[in-house]
């Protein structure tokens, strides 16, 4: 449709052109009404003109973005293999014998309906990642085309077991992948401590320094990570991950990464990268989140 559009201005413009020329000369017009008609044809044709020009400016940029997203997001950038990840959960042995014979696990918070409702919830999964899920698929579902895929880390798990797969995964501790790429990379850019603990750590080394990040009481941090597991073999193969120590950092990556891809892109380049950021402990606060460490590792290795 928009080349039929361009197509349609171009054919304007110079249909215009070429009666700004031909009619004087086919009509005895006298010498002012000649001018008059000249005047007039070629002030319609030179909008023509800058609209094709404006046309062809904008198609120009469209491409050098579709083009830049290719290169950042690699297979990605197909709507058929973007992957979005999310972890579900399922209740562990013990709360499941505590609710064995309970016919309704599950109810509204508040409702305007009274009484008991029937509530079918096949998989437990956490609003958080969900939101980080809804950022990136809005923001960047314009370079897709179409809708991207969601499935399981479980999901992912199997599929990598069978191909190459590229996918956004957001979560950090809760989600699959995270563990799947600490132990794929040989020199994770990033990992965790504490996994198990209600204070989980993300730590880094930098010129030779360890550093940790974690959660206080007015603040915590997240990532955002890009990974090529087969660079030589599968160059287009692209892992990210969205995630945060706690809930609000995970659609606080997921804005930065939809807002700032063509940032990191500058920056980056075709090299692996991992972006260490701060935010507020409620999701509302990813607009004010704030770099506070970034690296990456050289594209050749």
């Amino acid at each position: 449709m928009k080349f039929f559009v361009s197509l349609v201005t171009v054919c304007g413009a110079a249909t215009f052109a070429v009666l700004a020329f031909l009619v004087p000369q086919l009509y005895d017009f006298s010498r002012q009404t000649e001018t008059a008609v000249v005047n007039i044809m070629s002030s319609i044709s030179a909008s023509f003109i800058f609209f094709v020009l404006l046309d062809i400016g904008f198609r120009l940029r469209e491409w050098a973005e579709q083009r830049a997203f290719k290169r950042f997001f690699g297979d990605l950038s197909m709507a058929d293999s973007c992957k979005l990840v999310y972890p579900d959960f399922e209740l562990n042995e013990e709360c499941e014998k505590l609710i064995k014979d309970v016919s309704h696990r599950y109810r509204k918070h508040s409702t305007p309906n009274t009484g008991t409702r029937f509530i079918d919830v096949p998989q437990i999964v956490a609003s958080n990642d969900l939101l980080g899920v809804v950022i990136v698929s809005t923001s960047l579902g314009k370079y897709l085309g179409k809708a991207p895929t969601l499935i399981t880390d479980g999901g992912a798990y199997h599929e990598i077991q069978r191909y190459n797969p590229s996918f956004i995964s957001f979560g950090m501790t809760s989600n699959i992948v995270t563990d799947l790429y600490q132990r794929n990379d040989k020199d994770p850019l990033f990992c965790i401590k504490d996994p198990d603990t209600n204070h989980p750590r993300i730590v880094v080394k930098t010129d030779g320094e360890e550093r940790s990040f974690g959660r206080k009481d007015n603040y915590q941090h997240g990532i955002i990570l890009r990974y090529r597991p087969h660079r030589q073999e599968f160059p287009g193969q692209t892992w990210f991950i969205c995630a945060g120590i706690a809930a609000a950092g995970t659609p606080a990556a997921a804005w930065l990464l939809a807002h700032k891809w063509k940032e990191y892109h500058k920056r980056f380049q075709d090299s692996d990268f991992l972006v260490i950021f701060q935010t507020g402990n409620y999701p509302e606060a990813s607009p004010q989140t704030k770099e506070v460490l970034a690296f990456s590792r050289p594209s050749e290795e």
